[in-house]
């Protein structure tokens, strides 16, 4: 801030003034004189034309005294504007600062954020670029697996359908000639190829209707040993045809499960069809039923059943435990061994997670592989 500035004080306007102080005081002693005197004479006369000169001079000097008094307020009034001017710029040049440091200071936070924008956007890319060749590659795997589905479709429709059409034509061209073994041969071989084609167009209706629209199971409380029962016994001609032995192991009092019967009816045949399809001839094939826990609410256990198949098959390849049960996915060790499109294990899935249960596979280490079914009480 500037300071205030003082009126101008020249040498000679301070001569001036004690001058002037001066010539006043001797002007109002010879007036005084004056007055008491009644008539002039001599030396008083001097005297008298001296004062008169002197008061002119005082008059004179108290002019110029006026005179520089008022340039002196002249200079004391613009050096006043000049300073109050000056302020002025002062405080605009300040604010001006002000304005200059904000806009810095803006910059910086500009700056800031371009940085923080331009490093979230390139995480954005790497993350999109992960994203795009992820899906890139789901959808490379996904064709690969439409183009093998639809190679073992072909082969999986046309082996039954042929079978069915080339001995149909044969009983119409021999059914006065063949005898009736000979024909029921050719019916024998029509009714397995109609069944096997009725249970690929079953798989494929039911995967399609599980995806399409799945519905919460009506569970209640069913006997697990009964259905087992049940499938082993809709499997009979395929367990003694190769020969295997069931042996059963229970290893709790209940065995009871949550299930909607007919729909958990289907996993279990799905899975006791996998392990028979996979047997050796003449091999065993263990069922066990056990206590077991599922994940609830607040990290608490749910009490749950365990229904387990091993079967003495070739097992599943390491890293293959978790692929068997997605759609048209067969182990590589079997894929070409025993037919197939690979969705029986994928349909149990299914209707397992309905149930809010857990399906999975593992190797034994006694050879085989072993697929757990665990589902609420």
């Amino acid at each position: 801030m500037i300071e205030p500035l003082e009126p101008v004080e020249t040498e000679e306007l301070n001569r001036l003034k004690a001058e002037c102080v001066r010539l006043g005081k001797v002007v109002r002693v010879l007036i005084d004189r004056a007055e008491r005197s009644t008539s002039l004479q001599g030396s008083d006369f001097n005297l008298f034309q001296t004062t008169v000169m002197l008061e002119e001079q005082v008059h004179k000097r108290t002019a110029e005294l006026r005179t520089a008094l008022a340039e002196n307020e002249k200079v004391n009034r613009a050096l006043q504007q000049a300073k109050f001017e000056l302020e002025q710029e002062q405080a605009r040049q300040q604010a001006l600062i002000e304005e200059l440091k904000a806009a810095h200071i803006s910059l910086r936070c500009s700056e800031a954020e371009v940085r923080r924008h331009r490093d979230h956007l390139s995480e954005l890319v790497a993350a999109q670029t992960a994203d795009v060749i992820h899906a890139k590659e789901i959808a490379e795997r996904a064709n690969a697996l439409k183009s093998e589905f639809l190679a073992n479709m072909s082969h999986e429709f046309r082996t039954p359908l042929h079978a069915i059409i080339s001995y149909a034509c044969l009983g119409m061209e021999r059914i006065d000639t063949a005898g009736l073994e000979k024909l029921k041969n050719y019916f024998e071989r029509i009714h397995q190829s109609s069944t096997r084609l009725s249970s690929l167009v079953m798989d494929l209706l039911d995967i399609a209707r599980l995806e399409a629209a799945p519905s919460r199971p009506q569970a209640i409380p069913c006997d697990v040993v009964g259905l087992v029962s049940r499938v082993e016994s809709e499997l009979g001609i395929l367990i003694e045809a190769k020969q295997l032995r069931l042996e059963h192991r229970v290893s709790t009092l209940d065995t009871h499960a949550c299930v909607e019967a007919e729909r958990f009816l289907r996993v279990v045949l799905n899975v006791y069809s996998n392990a028979i399809k996979y047997s050796p001839k003449g091999g065993v094939l263990e069922v066990m039923l056990d206590e077991a826990f599922l994940p609830g609410d607040a990290k608490a256990m749910r009490p749950a059943l365990r229904l387990a198949i091993k079967d003495q098959g070739p097992g599943i390849p390491s890293g293959e435990e978790e692929l068997i049960f997605d759609k048209f996915m067969q182990s590589s060790r079997t894929k070409t061994g025993a037919g197939g499109v690979g969705l029986g294990l994928a349909i149990a899935r299914e209707i397992v997670l309905q149930h809010g249960g857990q399906i999975k596979a593992r190797n034994h280490r006694d050879g085989g592989a072993v697929v757990e079914i665990i589902v609420p009480r």
